[in-house]
């Protein structure tokens, strides 16, 4: 008699295969194609960020008075804009500071986000109204005008962009938590831990924020699209990161007014800028079906 022989399959009945880590990965991309794409479109920029002086087949700030405003070619790939300058490694150099000042400010909003909500959804009463009216007071604010207003009052530069988009951004992250918390804190684990002596801090940072992740997760995936895309806005209004870095919002502020004579310069930053931010929003749906229990199948 065969030992691997098992139950379910004595009965007929469909038998469940371990899948290897390959498997896993395809099964994911059957299921969720599109979020799987994403995945990889937005790796590559993170990759193309990381390696640009590398694949950058010009620098940045990198002028030719002779080059003004050429078409695309194979020489310049993107065309040139009025100094003479490269769009295509422009572009490839403008990634670093769209992700980074995204993934800053997905920082900087989770680290202001995660302990309010939690605080305020674990303990509730008086502390509990006070922080939420505290994160009210912001979600009152529109968030570019908060951020607008912050960059301001603090000298533009990749820190303070990051740093304001983050602090307008973290009222979502924990009004999410909060009621997150407020669904786990008289769950049973919780109950027993706390039965059995765990501290306020313990039960917190070991059953509840394990629990609570994975919404954020995607609210960090949906919330970096809206960060680049305000980044974006800033650059383009003229207080964003500071010139000669380049920016894909500072390259349609200054293809503005050439839209016409050159479209191209305007063409390709607003194209990356739209692909980044939909793969960003399609992966932060595929997450929040493939976090979701409810969501999964056997």
């Amino acid at each position: 008699m065969n030992d691997e022989l098992s139950l379910p399959a004595t009965l007929g009945l469909p038998v469940a295969r371990k899948r290897g880590l390959a498997g896993r990965a395809g099964h994911t991309f059957r299921r969720y194609p599109l979020a799987s794409i994403s995945a990889c479109i937005i790796g590559l920029m993170v990759l193309m960020a990381v390696i640009a002086p590398v694949i950058a087949p010009y620098g940045p700030t990198e002028a030719d008075g002779l080059a003004s405003l050429n078409t695309p070619s194979a020489d310049h790939f993107f065309g040139t804009d009025r100094f003479g300058r490269d769009v295509f490694s422009r572009v490839i150099y403008g990634s670093r500071v769209s992700l980074g000042v995204g993934l800053g400010a997905v920082l900087v909003a989770g680290l202001l986000g995660l302990p309010t909500g939690m605080i305020g959804g674990y303990f509730g009463g008086m502390v509990d109204a006070l922080l939420m009216r505290v994160t009210d007071t912001f979600m009152a604010i529109p968030g570019l005008l908060l951020a607008l207003s912050l960059v301001l009052v603090l000298e533009p530069s990749f820190f303070t962009v990051a740093l304001a988009l983050g602090i307008a951004a973290f009222p979502g992250y924990a009004r999410v938590m909060r009621s997150r918390v407020l669904s786990l804190r008289s769950a049973d684990f919780v109950m027993a831990a706390r039965a059995l002596g765990a501290g306020h801090t313990r039960i917190m940072l070991r059953h509840i924020l394990p629990n609570a992740i994975a919404p954020m997760i995607v609210v960090a995936s949906l919330s970096m699209g809206g960060a680049v895309l305000a980044e974006a806005g800033l650059s383009f209004l003229g207080v964003g990161v500071r010139p000669p870095t380049p920016t894909w919002g500072a390259m349609l502020k200054d293809s503005f007014a050439l839209i016409y004579q050159a479209p191209w310069l305007m063409s390709f930053p607003g194209a990356a800028i739209f692909i980044l931010i939909l793969s960003l929003n399609l992966l932060g749906d595929g997450l929040r079906d493939i976090l979701d229990p409810r969501q999964r199948r056997a």
